[in-house]
């Protein structure tokens, strides 16, 4: 196959894989360029199980790659079987196996101050309408845990009393996730500002809906002015260790994690148990008053219960001999 007739089943793969409506364009398009690259080194339209197979050992002996690269591959190539199978007809019935990965920290998350003088910026932008439309954008990251992508396709009919209906990435489940009073208000400012150039998008531009290129990179620039290590995902980085920790000093209970999986859309719970952080103190502190109460309570109903017997134990004392 020529490079012409490539690009041309590479074209239709995006628009199959954006018609699926589960993935991001940043996805499809860096799957696309896997494709691109694996062409070079196999037949991408009639691979063999050994074709596949040697490519990823060569991978694994060359030391060069991390597991989670190759796992971004195998997700790209089993994507782009479907692809051939259901829009071409394709016989291609290769399954590779996931390469196991350890777990990744998280790199950096902002702090609670970091987030209020982050949506600051936003709010006070000298343009009124981008400041009104970006201080909506900031909240919903920082609210409901959005992705960038996530945000570019809410429509107006997505608004909830207390939430928005999201179409999810990443094969999660689309559902409604609950919003800050604060962040429901801040959409509603925007409004009066919203420019009818798309009827049904909630976030719109001169020329239609808001692109996820543009606004990636527009809240990007615009959060690292505060903090910068800031990416837009670090946004949904902190909504889940704030939920899941909770904060003590303003009577906010953690969040159980079965809740914060369902806000955040996660596909299985080990997703959001990388953001269950423990501090060796903090155990330590929270253990101590747990128990330390616990057994502070039994002592005194034992002492109750016969009270001769039990201060002379606490005392150090030895019982009499049984007669």
């Amino acid at each position: 196959m020529n490079k012409d007739q490539l690009e041309t089943y590479i074209s239709e793969f995006q628009e199959w894989a954006l018609f699926e409506g589960t993935y991001s364009m940043s996805t499809i398009k860096r799957d696309s360029r896997k494709i691109r690259e694996l062409s070079g080194k196999f037949d991408i339209m009639n691979p063999t199980i050994e074709n596949v197979r040697n490519y990823f050992l060569d991978k694994l002996h060359e030391g060069k790659i991390q597991r989670s690269t190759l796992n971004v591959t195998r997700k790209a190539l089993m994507k782009w079987f479907r692809f051939l199978k259901q829009r071409h007809g394709f016989a291609v019935e290769i399954k590779i196996p996931k390469q196991p990965e350890k777990r990744r920290a998280i790199s950096w998350i902002p702090t609670n101050e970091e987030v209020k003088r982050i949506i600051q910026a936003a709010d006070t932008q000298s343009n009124r309408e981008v400041a009104a439309r970006d201080g909506a954008v900031m909240r919903l990251l920082f609210s409901g845990g959005l992705r960038i992508g996530e945000v570019v396709k809410l429509n107006l009919q997505d608004m909830r009393s207390s939430g928005i209906f999201v179409h999810s990435e990443k094969g999660g489940e689309d559902g409604v996730v609950g919003l800050s009073d604060d962040c429901i208000t801040s959409i509603q400012k925007y409004l009066l500002y919203r420019r009818g150039t798309d009827p049904s998008a909630l976030f719109t531009s001169a020329a239609g809906r808001v692109s996820y290129e543009y606004l990636r990179q527009h809240i990007s620039n615009l959060g690292k002015q505060v903090a910068p290590s800031w990416h837009p995902h670090a946004a949904r980085h902190w909504v889940a260790t704030f939920l899941l920790a909770g904060d003590q000093e303003n009577g906010i209970e953690p969040l159980d994690i079965r809740y914060v999986q369902t806000q955040l859309r996660h596909a299985s719970l080990s997703s959001t148990q990388i953001y269950t952080h423990v501090n060796r103190d903090d155990l330590a502190n929270s253990v101590n008053k747990r128990l330390s109460k616990f057994f502070r309570e039994e002592r005194n109903m034992i002492k109750m219960m016969n009270p001769d017997k039990i201060e002379r134990v606490w005392r150090g004392s030895n019982p009499r001999p049984m007669d």
